[in-house]
């Protein structure tokens, strides 16, 4: 049988869901469950649905409410079931000649997807500080001429927020689609959202799974120049999104306060974490931007093993050079973070 299959998925090792049991610090989720009221909103317009319908108008209702909040025309914005699928689509679109251009260290599912359709992954490593090196991008933009580039800013796995300038001077260099992935905006309001009159190879995306609090819905979106979303349109499946989907998304974009009460908590948490952390001898820990936070030990793989003893899952993204012996805790709930504290300072004690 394996005849049949392309030689990128039967050569590739390439793991999705983390079927680990435990505190889930792993997985940059918002702690935050939606509040009880709307979650009742939500039940009593499915029951008034028709389930047996495809979703074709909810998917159009969802672009223009989304475009209503941000001044851009609806035919700029595509829905998916999570920007992991996004992320797919533009990669199947280009040219597997085509070269894929992200960051060392980046989010995984970039490198990842390219690899599975056969493109070759270009990687320019951040400085020790995890910044941008804009001169070294620039030049390998030049050299290597990408069919796509990806950036996540606030980036993941080191949560840095990277300069204005850097970012434009990036996206006006390339001759191809570069793609800004804001997962992370409601926790920074920084965004490129206003270039996009003047690039028509802007990509900019964002998720619903982190201040929104619907990892378990799977909702994120695009917006673009209308060329490129066209384009998309014709990779991406028609009903995409199931009803259930649509119906809970379009409610919560009615009520932006318990957002701003989640990101308010978040923020408030991760201050907190980041100082006690930051007491914690035989651990370097490092600002971030985002939803976690970055922290360097001696032995990254021993360390993550005890906390998963422990039953606390944290996500070890350590390399051999950017981010050498690094592990990333996702901003839990205040309890789940004085458990976090409480058994890696005792891990580290007793090492």
């Amino acid at each position: 049988m394996h005849n049949y299959f392309r030689n990128e998925i039967i050569e590739g090792d390439f793991s999705h869901a983390d079927l680990q049991e435990g505190t889930p610090l792993n997985r940059n989720e918002c702690p935050f469950d939606i509040p009880l009221d709307i979650k009742v909103r939500i039940t009593e317009r499915l029951l008034r649905s028709d389930w047996n319908r495809y979703p074709a108008q909810d998917i159009i209702t969802l672009q223009k409410k989304l475009a209503l909040k941000s001044g851009l025309q609806p035919d700029q914005f595509i829905v998916a079931n999570g920007t992991d699928s996004l992320v797919q689509s533009l990669i199947n679109i280009i040219n597997p000649h085509h070269k894929v251009l992200t960051l060392d260290p980046s989010l995984s599912v970039y490198e990842t997807q390219a690899r599975l359709h056969g493109n070759k992954v270009i990687k320019v490593p951040l400085s020790e500080d995890f910044e941008l090196q804009t001169e070294k991008t620039l030049t390998t933009i030049k050299k290597e001429k990408p069919g796509l580039i990806f950036i996540a800013n606030p980036h993941t796995p080191t949560g840095s927020l990277f300069d204005k300038k850097s970012l434009y001077s990036i996206i006006q260099t390339a001759r191809c689609p570069v793609v800004i992935d804001e997962a992370y905006y409601p926790l920074t309001e920084e965004t490129a959202l206003s270039w996009l009159d003047d690039f028509e190879n802007l990509i900019i995306m964002r998720s619903f799974s982190r201040a929104f609090a619907l990892a378990g819905v799977r909702f994120g979106f695009m917006v673009a120049h209308v060329d490129i979303t066209s384009q998309i349109e014709k990779f991406l499946l028609p009903y995409r999104i199931s009803i259930i989907t649509s119906t809970i998304v379009e409610e919560i974009l009615n009520h932006p306060d318990y957002v701003k009460e989640n990101i308010k908590a978040i923020l408030s948490e991760r201050a907190r974490l980041f100082s006690n952390m930051q007491k914690i001898n035989d651990l370097t820990v490092y600002p971030s931007e985002a939803n976690f936070l970055l922290f360097k030990v001696t032995n990254a793989r021993d360390i993550a093993k005890k906390l998963k003893d422990e039953k606390i899952l944290v996500k070890n993204v350590s390399d051999d050079t950017t981010v050498k012996n690094c592990l990333r805790v996702t901003v839990g709930s205040p309890e789940e973070n004085d458990l976090f504290l409480t058994v890696i300072r005792k891990i580290l004690v007793t090492q």
